[in-house]
């Protein structure tokens, strides 16, 4: 029974071209060498481990650089990078896969050839998780992105298997496959002779808020972007900046447990595939699994590390229980992360920007931090980092839930004004029918309600407040909030009563 209902939900939430999307991304995974677990591969030839330091200081560094850079004009010309870029992105990932291939093949033994390597090489990654990014967001919601990004760790893990298994010259020419295939599979999806997307286009969230900041000067503007960015990114891209921290400072050990790391990738990944099919109510950004699993996954890993500190098995459990919380948290950042480019509020390129400077200049002070400590220290580094990254989860949580209380408790304020209408409490005890549906159509046809407005008002109409709204949409608080103020101005109104009783009572 249990099989049908997965296999029915499947069907159900598979996004189009879901296949290639997943192998795509694992290809992806399986050879951007700023991730630890491509670079690590290459450690079993000798020539590229003694030049991997100068490669991955260099690449790192130059990535964290770039993407900063090219956030900054994002930001401030907010254009697209063009379909050629994208084109040029993927050759130039396919030939440094290549040059790197042939270095490491030939035994090329010259630091300067691997440093201007390097900085060809961020170029190429970041221009290639640029192009991912838009394919993923243009695709994916929260569920799909669970979906195709917990089945391409899976992929992942079984291509780095591969990897550790073949003789030099089948892994160097794997490694190469691997990059061809994911730069390829991008272009045919956004070349294809017809759309491909699983949505219709949201409008520009970041026009509708300048309507009437005409007479605001830039700075605030972009300020306030900012601002609004960091809201919605912020408490994700934890996981993500965590995991590359403790990926860096842990590379030898890593080196010598790959085994447990892969097990654990691609049994984090499984399990996220099945719980994203399970799962019947709604994810949200500031749900159970960023703000409540994982920080019990790290209070278990940190419970675990004191109980077995003398125990014989105590430092495999430990590592074991490091790879889980750490992989689970990269996947479900890398899915919380499209779903926020899904939704249309800021461009994939800003999102993904933001994030790969995050990710490399994290891994780059791991490196440098990982150096600076004798070997026997690096579990005490990593105690206090699952540590931190646990109070910072635990302190967002009581914050949000802060935030999401005073804002109820104004809007609540707002709908009693004791004049004899339904009440707050007594309309959102009501069913929501298709009565309340058709209401909600009615109404956005009538006052010409965007997409987006509507979709904002039927949440209105089942009695949710703003700050769930932001969280379920995967948009900032003060975007919901503008939507909010525009539909009461379209409407008419001036409290959620008056939305709930134009959606309720009879017309």
């Amino acid at each position: 029974m249990t099989r049908i209902i997965l296999k029915s939900r499947l069907r159900e939430f598979w996004p189009r071209h879901g296949g290639l999307l997943a192998l795509g991304l694992a290809c992806l995974f399986s050879s951007v060498l700023i991730y630890s677990g491509v670079a690590i591969a290459f450690l079993k030839v000798p020539l590229a481990a003694s030049k991997m330091q100068i490669l991955a200081e260099t690449l790192l560094l130059a990535t964290a650089l770039m993407s900063a850079f090219f956030l900054v004009v994002r930001m401030l010309a907010r254009r697209s990078i063009p379909q050629l870029g994208c084109a040029l992105a993927s050759i130039l990932y396919i030939l440094t896969s290549v040059v790197y291939g042939y270095f490491v093949l030939f035994e090329i033994d010259q630091d300067s050839a691997y440093g201007v390597l390097a900085c060809f090489v961020a170029l190429a990654d970041v221009g290639m998780l640029l192009l991912w990014g838009k394919v993923c967001a243009e695709r994916l919601g929260i569920r799909q992105a669970l979906l195709i990004i917990g089945l391409a760790s899976v992929l992942t893990a079984a291509i780095s298997c591969l990897y550790a298994l073949l003789p030099t010259v089948g892994f160097i020419g794997l490694f190469v496959l691997v990059s061809i295939v994911a730069a390829v599979i991008p272009l045919l999806l956004q070349f294809a002779a017809h759309p491909l997307y699983d949505r219709a286009p949201q409008e520009s969230v970041e026009a509708e808020t300048d309507l009437d900041t005409e007479s605001q000067s830039q700075i605030p503007r972009l300020s306030s972007r900012i601002g609004s960015l960091l809201d919605v990114i912020l408490i994700p891209s934890l996981g993500m900046i965590a995991f590359a921290f403790v990926m860096a400072i842990m590379r030898t050990e890593f080196r010598e447990s790959q085994v447990p790391y892969l097990a654990m990738l691609a049994l984090c990944g499984l399990g996220i595939v099945v719980f994203s099919l399970v799962k019947t109510s709604r994810f949200s950004l500031t749900g159970g699994m960023q703000l409540t699993f994982l920080p019990v996954m790290a209070l278990l890993l940190l419970a675990v590390i004191a109980i077995t500190e003398n125990i014989a098995a105590g430092e495999e459990l430990t590592t074991i229980l490091t790879y889980a919380l750490y992989t689970s948290a990269v996947i479900i950042t890398l899915s919380a992360l499209c779903a926020v480019a899904h939704a249309g509020e800021f461009s994939s390129e800003v999102i993904f920007l933001a994030t790969i400077l995050a990710f490399s200049a994290a891994s780059y002070l791991g490196q440098n931090v990982a150096s600076c400590f004798d070997a026997a220290y690096i579990n005490t580094a990593v105690t206090v980092i699952t540590t931190v990254y646990a109070f910072i989860l635990v302190l967002s949580r009581y914050v949000r839930l802060h935030k999401d209380s005073s804002w109820d408790e104004i809007e609540l304020a707002q709908t009693s004004d004791g004049r004899g209408h339904m009440t707050y409490e007594a309309i959102t005890l009501q069913s929501i029918g298709s009565k309340t549906e058709d209401a909600v159509a009615q109404l956005s046809l009538r006052h010409k309600l965007t997409k987006r407005e509507e979709e904002i008002l039927m949440y209105l109409a089942e009695g949710h407040n703003g700050a769930y709204i932001a969280s379920v949409l995967f948009i900032s608080p003060n975007t919901a909030r503008t939507h909010i103020h525009n539909i009461y101005r379209k409407l008419g109104v001036s409290s959620r009563e008056e939305i709930l009783r134009l959606t309720h009572e009879p017309q």
